[in-house]
């Protein structure tokens, strides 16, 4: 077998600093974190805060104005191809394609050939067959606005599709949900936790979200702040700390009372 890299899911800023064109605002200031391969970490923090922007540079849809991001071993900078091919995400504004729901899943990785017992298969292990399940030709199900039968679907169903993408893409290293769970209701989003290590397996993973609950399911989390990371640990040394997480935390608590 193949011996996998250790540096095959590292993800390393060093002294990054981005400003948007046409702008004098550091909207991330000095920006200097480690993400080793296999780790799972939640990026949190208001708006504005620069986990979006934090997240663009990652997947090198902007160039830092300073500093240094390396990808999967890459350089950003020197290397955006490598680096980009190592990084499966889905945006919290994901795409809905006027196809079917197998078009929908596998166009992350057209490389990749699955017939339709792997395909279910993986959609049970992340419990989000439900979607398919549902439909009358399953699969080969044509979906959405404009569709032939104008079959679109909920909020939450097209979320479940987003996050198989994101979880079909069998080489990529590194796996960025953004918002997950913002369409999905609450029981869906307990059970997308519960699979959590389904979805994720041995994958560097980032999750961005509003939502705190998403910290039971991970290993650490960056806090940002006015374009800075002001915290970064565990949920339990963040909220021993009583600092800006607990804060946030505490804000949100009744919503996650029973875990």
């Amino acid at each position: 077998c193949t011996k996998t890299n250790e540096t095959d899911g590292n993800i390393e800023f060093n002294n990054v600093t981005f400003q948007y064109p046409n702008t004098d605002t550091d909207v991330l200031k000095n920006i200097s974190v480690k993400i080793k391969t296999g780790e799972k970490i939640a990026v949190v923090g208001e708006n504005g805060s620069g986990k979006s922007t934090f997240i663009s540079l990652l997947c090198g849809m902007f160039e830092s104005a300073s500093g240094e991001i390396s990808v999967a071993g890459a350089n950003l900078k020197q290397n955006p191809a490598a680096a980009r091919n190592a990084v499966s995400v889905v945006f919290q504004d994901f795409a809905h394609y006027e196809a079917t729901l197998r078009d929908n899943i596998t166009v992350s990785d057209k490389n990749r050939s699955a017939d339709d017992g792997e395909i279910i298969a993986l959609l049970q292990k992340i419990n989000v067959n439900d979607v398919v399940s549902k439909q009358p030709s399953g699969l080969d199900e044509l979906v959405g606005s404009f569709s032939e039968k104008a079959n679109d679907l909920s909020g939450g169903q097209w979320q479940k599709i987003s996050i198989a993408r994101a979880a079909y893409r069998k080489d990529a290293k590194i796996m960025i949900l953004d918002e997950p769970t913002a369409a999905l209701d609450p029981m869906a989003e307990a059970q997308l936790y519960r699979n959590f290590a389904a979805l994720t397996g041995d994958k560097t993973t980032i999750l961005i979200s509003h939502r705190l609950g998403i910290t039971a399911v991970v290993d650490r989390i960056l806090v940002f702040k006015d374009g800075e990371i002001v915290e970064d640990g565990s949920h339990r040394d963040l909220m021993a700390q009583n600092g800006h997480y607990a804060q946030m935390y505490k804000a949100q608590a009744q919503w996650y009372s029973g875990q």
